[in-house]
């Protein structure tokens, strides 16, 4: 069943009361926040005075919210930088605030979280990851590599496992 249109915004107040709602929900970007007021046929200038009132009463703030998706990546064990970069480009997290939050995983973290990876996938399914032969041996980099993993980082942790 279709859903009726929603109404276009046109007035700050509907506007702020619009974000506000949002905001009640989950975190967003400042980015995904515009995107979805001018998906409501709001004015820029509108959703410009909207953003700075935000800002000013600290309920929009990026530096956090990107942090907040950093922790909430760090939850998941077993992912590489190369995850967590599409996970911030997903969430709309300025480009700026991604190297600096990239630059917050070290490459020693990096590497336990890959041997991790590795070392459970060949527990959990010996034959299919087994680096006995070359088969396995690029099953389980194909595994790492869609994990998120650099290629040097696999190639370190398959000389590791083995």
């Amino acid at each position: 069943m279709p859903t009726k249109p929603k109404p276009p915004i046109t007035s700050v107040a509907a506007a702020y009361e619009f974000a506000l709602t949002k905001l009640s929900y989950r975190d967003h970007s400042q980015q995904d926040l515009e995107w979805k007021m001018r998906m409501r046929q709001c004015p820029q200038e509108v959703i410009d005075q909207v953003v700075i009132k935000l800002k000013d009463y600290k309920l929009l703030n990026e530096e956090n919210y990107a942090n907040k998706v950093y922790r909430s990546w760090l939850a998941k064990k077993y992912y590489g930088k190369g995850h967590l970069y599409l996970t911030l480009m997903k969430k709309q997290v300025k480009k700026e605030l991604i190297s600096g939050i990239l630059d917050k995983l070290t490459e020693e973290e990096e590497a336990a979280r890959a041997v991790d990876f590795g070392s459970d996938c060949l527990k959990k399914n010996p034959k299919k990851f087994g680096l006995t032969n070359e088969k396995g041996a690029a099953n389980l980099a194909r595994a790492l590599a869609t994990r998120g993993f650099s290629g040097d980082l696999i190639k370190k942790t398959l000389k590791q496992l083995e």
